[in-house]
């Protein structure tokens, strides 16, 4: 339960108002109001309760409430709530989803990089996903941006597409699309190879030539609850990575990536291809590290409307700008 998640977050005592702090790129506050009267209808306290907290002249309407317990915003006892009409005593806890606008939150947390009227580009931070996974109750990067064009999500009048993904510890420049054009024409691009894309990782081990070209072919593989990509020759799609060694500080290698396809997990499994996993990649091989070593730093796409190329720079994580002055 989505309520359940907050509760493990933090651990408030629900007094007649909490506020509750969800993780950071949430586009949502966590409220819990208690209530006062003997009998009284849940949209009538939601209502009353709501518009003291926000103090506004206008305030909310009861259709806006309506709306907002038909979706999974209202909860008592952990569970979800559907009826507006719903009956509570004095004394009981309603617990709320607050909507925040994701403004502030992409800004000041989680950068934006580029903007206009069809794109949307952002500098993702490690461990926060492109888009939804298995668990919905986990925060990602799609849902923000949504939040963030949709200032009233309940509308959700403004398009928001996925076109590309990272994978989850991956940081660095993914692009949304807001239109269905928008999202078609760069979709294109990608599937074609005909975007450029730069990444940078770290590894302690490095024994190849300085540049190297791997086109080892790659297979998606079943692995307990997820997939790997192994290397496989017979049946394996065609995969292309080129590599450039820029550097070494302190044993570990500073290493540029050129992906000229975009299979699974594709540079982590030519690293590891090549005997040099990237630095934090238990998955493939890599020793253990607080951080993954692995940055989606540049990218480059053909703008159809502004009918020219343009680049997005993400800045470096903390743990690569020790190698900064390396970059060529």
């Amino acid at each position: 339960m989505l309520i359940s998640m907050m509760k493990r977050i933090v651990r408030n005592s629900m007094n007649s108002e909490t506020l509750c702090s969800l993780p950071s790129c949430s586009p949502f506050r966590f409220l819990t109001f208690k209530a006062h009267k003997r009998w009284e209808r849940l949209d009538d306290f939601l209502l009353h309760s709501l518009n003291n907290y926000e103090k506004s002249p206008n305030g909310y309407s009861k259709l806006q409430i309506k709306k907002w317990i038909e979706q999974p915003r209202v909860f008592i006892h952990q569970k979800r709530v559907k009826r507006n009409s719903k009956i509570i005593n004095r004394d009981t806890s309603v617990d709320f989803l607050y909507p925040e606008t994701a403004l502030k939150t992409l800004s000041d947390k989680i950068p934006i990089l580029f903007e206009d009227e069809h794109y949307i580009a952002i500098n993702k931070p490690s461990g926060l996903a492109s888009q939804s996974t298995k668990n919905p109750e986990d925060p990602h990067c799609l849902n923000l941006v949504k939040f963030y064009l949709n200032p009233q999500p309940e509308l959700l009048l403004n398009y928001a597409g996925l076109i590309h993904r990272l994978d989850q510890p991956t940081s660095g420049v993914i692009v949304y699309a807001k239109s269905k054009q928008a999202n078609q024409i760069l979709s294109r691009q990608f599937s074609h190879q005909r975007t450029k894309k730069e990444y940078l990782a770290l590894s302690d081990r490095w024994e190849s030539p300085n540049s190297v070209e791997v086109k080892a072919k790659l297979l998606r593989t079943k692995q307990g609850k997820g997939y790997v990509s192994k290397v496989d020759a017979k049946n394996g799609q065609d995969s292309h990575t080129s590599f450039e060694l820029l550097g070494q500080k302190e044993g570990l290698y500073f290493i540029k990536a050129h992906p000229k396809t975009g299979r699974t997990h594709q540079i982590r499994a030519h690293l590891s291809y090549l005997g040099s996993p990237l630095l934090g990649d238990s998955l493939y091989g890599g020793t253990a590290h607080e951080d993954f070593a692995l940055h989606a730093y540049k990218l480059s796409f053909y703008h159809f409307a502004q009918k020219k190329v343009v680049h997005i720079e993400a800045p470096l994580p903390e743990s690569f700008l020790k190698f900064e002055n390396l970059l060529k």
